[in-house]
Formats: structure tokens, sequence, C-alpha cells
């Protein structure tokens, strides 16, 4: 009996474990726009004593941010990988986000195939 209460435990928790709703990270690239380059960008954040948050939510939103600074006249980042890593420290644990993907930017209409694309290709 007592094994059969620590499966149905195990199983109701595996079940119930954090999950969330897709999000949308940056806004929609638009119908037209010119490939800048790879860039990258990084947010960091920690839990102090393993449990109280310093900047952890905002994490993917400076990584995006950090990415769009590194490439001048980038509007957006399309294709876009993500990585996460994370190490103890003596107090905490410290998590990163790291991302990297194509910068572009808006172009009023195609004109031409250098390096121009519509999203829906």
């Amino acid at each position: 009996m007592r094994r059969s209460l620590c499966v149905s435990l195990i199983a109701l928790a595996s079940s119930i474990g954090c999950a969330s709703e897709p999000i949308l990270v940056a806004p929609r690239p638009p119908a037209h726009y010119e490939r800048l380059g790879t860039t990258r960008g990084e947010g960091c954040g920690a839990l102090l004593l393993t449990f109280i948050p310093i900047e952890m939510n905002s994490r993917l939103e400076r990584a995006y941010a950090d990415a769009l600074q590194r490439m001048p006249g980038a509007t957006a980042v399309v294709d876009v990988d993500l990585t996460e890593t994370w190490y103890w420290w003596v107090v905490g644990v410290n998590h990163c986000t790291m991302l990297e993907g194509i910068a572009i930017r808006e172009v009023q209409s195609p004109s031409g195939s250098s390096g121009q694309k519509s999203p829906s290709s």
C-alpha cells in the first residue's frame, strides 16, 4: 500500500507541474523586411536562497532588447533560438537566457532578392 501511495503521489505531482500558455516574445515581423545579420543578447536573474527571485521574470525581454541594441538599425529579431543556463553559487542560483537570431528592419516593398524576405516564404 505504501508503494502504491508513493507512485500515486509522484504521478499526481508530475501531472500538475508548472505550465503556461505560449507567449509572443516580440512583435510579429513586418510584411517586408531586410535581414541585417546574426545578433544575440543575454538576460540573467537569480534565485537568492533558492526561492527569492531577483530579475527572474524579465530575463527574456532583456535578452531580446540586448540583441536589438547590438545590431544598429534593427527593429526586430526573427528565427530565434533560446538557450537557458544556470549555475549554483554560495547563496543561490543564477539563471541566464541567451537569445540568438537574425536581426531585421522593415523595408517599404520588396525590390529584388538581396536578403529581403517575406515571413510567409
